[in-house]
């Protein structure tokens, strides 16, 4: 609602002050806006935690350890084991990338 003419508003938002169509799409913007910072930091998190916390391995075909490599990570993809197990089988120290080759002694 408007002043009566000759008084001064009593703020910029005192005139939509108790109207409801103003206050609901106030509100559903916070809404937007909330959710939208919550798919950033969603967003944000995953790429943080896909960057420490998977570990890459090359180990070319050509490599003597390539046929080792490729039983382990077969029996590795059977559901009997668990994800711990191959964290335990690390050690404490884990890499982000790795390039080994294989040499016989």
């Amino acid at each position: 609602m408007l002043p009566p003419v000759g008084e001064a508003p009593a703020g910029a938002l005192a005139m939509f002050q108790g109207n409801p169509y103003f206050e609901a799409g106030f509100g559903l913007s916070l809404l937007g806006a909330g959710l939208a910072m919550a798919r950033t930091g969603a967003g944000a998190a995953a790429t943080l935690a896909r960057r420490h916390l998977l570990v890459t391995m090359e180990i070319t075909s050509k490599d003597k350890a390539y046929p080792w490599v490729l039983a382990w990570l077969t029996r590795q993809a059977t559901p009997d084991h668990a994800p711990r197990k191959f964290l335990q089988s690390m050690g404490s120290t884990i890499a982000q990338h790795i390039s080994v080759t294989t040499s016989m002694v």
